[in-house]
């Protein structure tokens, strides 16, 4: 019974330790491919065109056409975050 209880939890170590080992190993992400007919990035109303073809969310909060402009805030989110973590920035 002891080998057994032994062998048991060798195995779960060695899966455990398998696991985490494997949870830091890195993602690759390659670039889109860009639909025929690409010319190339593109800054439209809505979005940002990327250079390989991937359409990005683009928000843009700009001020009434009479009220005069005399800053501009450029707010970009890492991963791990949105678009509305700069509302406090932009009401």
């Amino acid at each position: 019974m002891k080998r057994l209880t032994f062998n048991l939890r060798f195995w779960v170590g060695l899966m455990a330790l398998g696991l985490l080992v494997s949870a830091c190993a890195p993602a690759r992400q390659y670039a889109y491919t860009p639909p025929s007919g690409f010319t190339g990035p593109i800054l439209q109303a809505d979005k940002f065109v990327s250079f390989d073809g991937a359409e990005l969310g683009l928000s843009v909060w700009a001020p009434p056409p009479e009220v005069e402009t005399w800053g501009v805030i450029v707010g970009v989110h890492g991963m791990n975050d949105y678009a509305n973590a700069f509302h406090m920035a932009a009401p």
